[in-house]
C-alpha cells in the first residue's frame, strides 16, 4: 500500500483520477464547514514526492520547513473526542514520504508495508451523523518506483536520472501544453515498470518503443547537454511509452510552428520541461539539429546529420 494517499470532501476527487490515482472509498466524515466544536484540518503538499499532510496545526508542523507547501484546509475535524467521534490515526512510510490516515487502529495494512504509527491526526465520525461530509480516500501508486535500471549504469548516472524524471513529473502537473487525458496516460507510465538501458550508437540520445517498457539511454552523448535536454528527452520517450507517437520530422517543420510534428503529444511535452521547442544542441561547438525518427514502432531522438 505504500504510494501517495490523498483526501478530499470532494466527490470527484479534485484532480486525482487525471493524476493517476485510484479511488479507495470513504475514509471518515468530517465537516465542509466550521460547527461549534470543531477546528480545521489543514492540508499541505510536498511537490517533489507527492505527499499531502495534514494537520490540526495552522503552522503546519514541520511541512513549511520541509519543502511542504499550504493548500488550505481539507475540513473541519474534532480535537478531542466528542460524543459519536472515532480518532483518525496517522501513519507514515520513512521510505517513501507518504502520510496515510485511518480510522483504523491498526493502521490496516499500514504496519506490514513499512508505515510507523505517528499517533491520533484528530477525531472523526464513522458514519454520516451531525450533517458531517464524507472525506473520500484515493491512493496513487509511488511514482517510479517500479522503475530499473541496467547493471552498467552508475549509482551517479541512476540518480541523476530520476532528479531528471522527477523534475519533469513536478513540470507536468502545472503544464498547460499537454491537455487533462495525455497528463494522466503519462503519469500513468510513471507508475509502469519501465527498465533504464544503455545504447552506444554515438547519434542516439535516447530510444523507445510505442506502447512499450523500455527506454534506451546514450549517456555520454546525452548528459553533457545539460539537465533539460535530460528531461525533455525522458519525457518525450515516456510519452512514447505512454503510446503516443508522431509523423517523421521533414525539413519544414520548426518548433512552435504547430504542424504535424511538433504539435503531437511528446513533442508538446517537451514544452512543460523548458517553456519552448527547440532542434538545436551544439555538438563539438557545430550547432546541429535534433529530431526523433520513427522505424518499426521504434522512436529514436537523436541529432540530424
Amino acid at each position: 500500500m505504500a504510494g501517495n494517499h490523498f483526501y478530499t470532501l470532494d466527490s470527484q476527487g479534485e484532480l486525482a483520477p487525471e493524476s493517476g490515482y485510484d479511488y479507495e472509498g470513504i475514509a471518515c466524515y468530517a465537516h465542509g464547514n466550521q460547527v461549534p466544536g470543531t477546528v480545521p484540518l489543514y492540508r499541505w503538499f510536498h511537490p517533489s514526492i507527492g505527499d499531502h499532510f495534514y494537520t490540526q496545526d495552522a503552522k503546519g508542523e514541520a511541512a513549511p520547513s520541509s519543502g511542504y507547501q499550504y493548500e488550505g484546509i481539507a475540513c473541519y475535524v474534532f480535537a478531542g473526542q466528542s460524543l459519536g467521534t472515532v480518532p483518525f490515526y496517522r501513519w507514515f512510510h520513512p521510505n517513501t514520504g507518504d502520510h496515510f490516515y485511518t480510522m483504523a487502529s491498526s493502521g490496516e495494512l499500514a504496519s506490514q508495508s513499512g508505515y510507523i504509527p505517528e499517533g491520533v491526526a484528530c477525531f472523526v465520525y464513522p458514519s454520516p451523523i451531525n450533517n458531517s461530509q464524507p472525506l473520500y480516500r484515493w491512493f496513487q501508486v509511488g511514482f517510479m518506483t517500479r522503475f530499473t535500471y541496467d547493471n552498467n549504469i552508475t549509482d551517479e548516472q541512476r540518480e541523476r536520472l530520476i532528479a531528471r524524471h522527477q523534475f519533469a513529473l513536478n513540470q507536468i502537473r502545472g503544464c498547460n501544453s499537454l491537455n487533462p487525458e495525455e497528463k494522466r496516460n503519462l503519469l500513468q507510465t510513471y507508475v509502469r515498470p519501465i527498465q533504464h538501458s544503455t545504447i552506444d550508437d554515438a547519434n542516439v540520445f535516447g530510444r523507445a518503443r510505442i506502447n512499450g517498457n523500455r527506454i534506451w539511454i546514450n549517456i555520454d552523448n546525452l548528459f553533457p547537454f545539460g539537465d533539460n535536454e535530460i528531461s525533455q528527452t525522458l519525457i518525450h520517450e515516456m510519452m512514447h511509452c505512454a503510446g503516443y507517437t508522431h509523423p517523421q520530422r521533414t525539413n519544414n517543420d520548426r518548433p512552435g510552428d504547430n504542424g504535424a510534428y511538433y504539435s503531437t503529444p511528446p513533442l508538446r511535452s517537451e514544452i512543460c520541461i523548458a517553456g519552448a521547442q527547440s532542434d538545436v544542441v551544439k555538438v563539438n561547438d557545430i550547432d546541429k539539429e535534433v529530431s526523433c525518427s520513427i522505424v518499426n514502432n521504434e522512436c529514436t531522438i537523436g541529432p540530424i546529420n
